[in-house]
């Protein structure tokens, strides 16, 4: 089950980005969703794989997810 834990912007056009997901079948990972990195951005960071992407997202998702996940440990 993929789970949302942080995010959920209300000015976004349908409630629900950026944001952060974690997948129970997937518990080390996070699934992040944001906005794509313009060209220049992306350039700038240089080469990435074919499978994997850039998103910029606010600072503030990533500390509430952080406080979400350190909740669900042990």
């Amino acid at each position: 089950m993929i789970s949302r834990i942080a995010g959920g912007d209300p000015g976004c056009s349908n409630g629900n980005c950026p944001t952060v997901y974690v997948d129970d079948q997937a518990p080390d990972t996070v699934i992040i969703q944001g906005d794509h990195l313009d060209p220049t951005s992306t350039a700038a960071v240089g080469d990435i794989p074919v499978h994997e992407g850039l998103l910029r997202i606010p600072r503030e998702l990533i500390i509430s997810a952080y406080d979400e996940l350190t909740k669900a440990q042990p």
